[in-house]
């Protein structure tokens, strides 16, 4: 079995390390990882993120299981 997710590192990032204005936090709880914010696109900025070494997750992880909740504009997921 996969190790919660509690255990890994996570690291959040905003576009505000170059100069954006987006605002943001990650949380983890009974439901796991939670990123939550405003993304602006003032000052070229438009991104918020939640960020683990690939290398942190074991090699029994069997995959990823994402859960999205929008307004209505469009988005982007990475992975």
């Amino acid at each position: 079995m996969a190790e919660p997710v509690e255990s890994y590192e996570w690291r959040f990032f905003t576009d505000q390390v170059m100069g954006g204005v987006s605002t943001g936090q990650v949380t983890l709880g009974p439901e796991g990882l939670r990123l939550t914010g405003q993304v602006s696109t003032a000052n070229n900025g438009g991104f918020i993120q939640a960020r683990a070494e690939t290398g942190a997750f074991p090699a029994a992880a069997t995959g990823v299981r994402i859960r999205v909740k929008g307004d209505g504009q469009r988005y982007f997921l990475h992975l």
